[in-house]
């Protein structure tokens, strides 16, 4: 820990920016103790984020399932537990090129993206599970998050109006 301060001394003091070393050392030990604070106190409040922690592994687990699951619907298979470990490592790499390879817009890169993954497995019906997945994997959202954003603003409203009772 002192030895990375150090060698971050070494090149911040090269660029002649006015800092001492001294003052430099002071900066950082006050920031990595700031940080020290917040990791401590995360830790002691997780058990106030669990059930933030588990709904957020079941939307991505139900999320990756999704592709599959339509499928299953439109084609009428038989549920295969190794065919949802395949969907699921498929949606991966969806969501690996939407996330690592961003484009202005998306310009429809997570819908190609999508066909060409899922059309080796999903044959004709991939036009089809494309549109299903797009509306509930985006447009859903978005309706979700308007009413989250307006229960959360009446709750605040309130909470507010409350306040100023008092």
């Amino acid at each position: 820990n002192n030895l990375l301060i150090k060698i971050s001394c070494f090149f911040a003091t090269r660029k002649k920016n006015g800092i001492t070393k001294v003052e430099y050392i002071k900066n950082q030990k006050k920031k990595m103790e700031i940080t020290r604070e917040q990791i401590i106190y995360f830790i002691k409040n997780i058990h106030h984020e669990i059930p933030s922690i588990i709904s957020n592994i079941g939307f991505l687990i139900c999320n990756n399932c999704l592709p599959y699951f339509i499928y299953l619907f439109l084609s009428k298979e038989k549920y295969s537990l190794e065919v949802l470990l395949l969907f699921f490592a498929l949606y991966q790499t969806v969501s690996y090129v939407t996330t690592f390879f961003p484009v202005p817009g998306n310009a429809g890169v997570a819908e190609s993206t999508f066909v060409l993954v899922f059309k080796s497995t999903m044959g004709n019906i991939v036009g089809a599970c494309l549109l299903i997945w797009r509306l509930f994997n985006y447009y859903l959202m978005i309706v979700v998050d308007v009413i989250y954003f307006n229960i959360d603003t009446m709750r605040k409203k309130n909470n507010l109006e409350k306040v100023k009772e008092e």
